[in-house]
Parts: structure tokens; C-alpha cells; sequence
């Protein structure tokens, strides 16, 4: 599948992965100063009753590098099933064992755009991220979120990306 849309290539984080960490690695040798926040999103799935599945998409910070301000860098996680209507189905503002999870059973697999909205003294934008939930028992993906030091909390957030 394309790059953030959710269809799996296989189960576990996509081989992109790697890549992403290899290039934060060199770009720390190379001490630009970057500040990271690695994000993991996905979701499980489990049979519930006779005709649905109970999918649950979640999204938790596995990491966060370069500055002590982005320790706990979320400041909410919208989850959103409808994506023609502008008000999310879900929204969590506190992790619950380490992770922003939305749980709803259904009959078949659905769109969840879920969108990370940053500390406001941060000066991210949000990050939305569409996403397909999979009948598989795991899927998860993983995306880095990198800004120069300098830049941190300089601004305004700014739109979506």
C-alpha cells in the first residue's frame, strides 16, 4: 500500500521503518540538531459476537529524542470514522497504558483518520494520519515527526500536515 494509508504489506511496522531510523541516526552524528518524536498507529481486531469484529486504533508515542520539552509531546489524539464530517468520533486526552486508543465493533474494516495535536508550547501542527482499520489481530505502522532545534516552539502551529 502507499505510505501512511493503512493496507498492509505485512503485520508489524513497515519496512520503511528502518530507513527512517537509519536517517535519524546519521542526522545525529551529524549533530544538526533535531528533535524527533517517533510515533507508532495502528490497530487490533478481534472477533466479537457472530457478525462483528471489534477493531480498536490506537497511536502511542514509542519515542521522543534531541529535547527534555518534548517529553510528553501529545497533548490530545482525534479519531475519526466519519472523515466527511469535521467532528471527530473520538477524542482522548490522556494515554491509557501508554496509548490514545479508540475501540468500536463493526461488521466489516473502516476508515480512521487520526489526527495528533502537539503541546501548543511545542509550535507543531497537528499531524493526521488516514488510516484504514485491518482484520488482522495486529497492525502497526510507525512515523517520525522531526523538527530543527532551533524552530521548536517557535510560531504557531500552523495547519495540518
Amino acid at each position: 500500500g502507499a505510505v501512511g494509508d493503512g493496507t498492509p504489506d505485512a503485520p508489524g511496522p513497515s519496512a520503511g521503518t528502518a530507513a527512517q531510523e537509519e536517517l535519524l541516526r546519521t542526522l545525529k552524528a551529524q549533530d544538526v540538531g533535531v528533535c524527533s518524536v517517533l510515533l507508532e498507529y495502528g490497530s487490533t481486531a478481534k472477533p466479537s459476537g457472530t457478525s462483528k469484529t471489534t477493531y480498536v486504533t490506537f497511536l502511542k508515542v514509542v519515542r521522543v529524542e534531541g529535547s527534555k520539552k518534548l517529553e510528553k509531546p501529545v497533548a490530545k489524539v482525534e479519531f475519526n470514522i466519519n472523515p466527511g464530517y469535521s467532528k471527530p468520533t473520538s477524542t482522548c486526552t490522556q494515554p491509557v497504558k501508554h496509548q490514545y486508543a479508540f475501540e468500536y465493533a463493526m461488521g466489516r474494516a473502516y476508515p480512521c483518520v487520526i489526527t495528533v495535536h502537539f503541546r501548543k508550547e511545542l509550535a507543531l501542527p497537528p499531524v493526521e494520519i488516514d488510516f484504514e482499520v485491518q482484520d488482522h489481530p495486529k497492525v502497526a505502522r510507525r512515523v517520525v515527526v522531526q523538527t530543527p532545534l532551533q524552530q521548536l516552539g517557535q510560531g504557531r502551529p500552523g495547519k495540518k500536515i
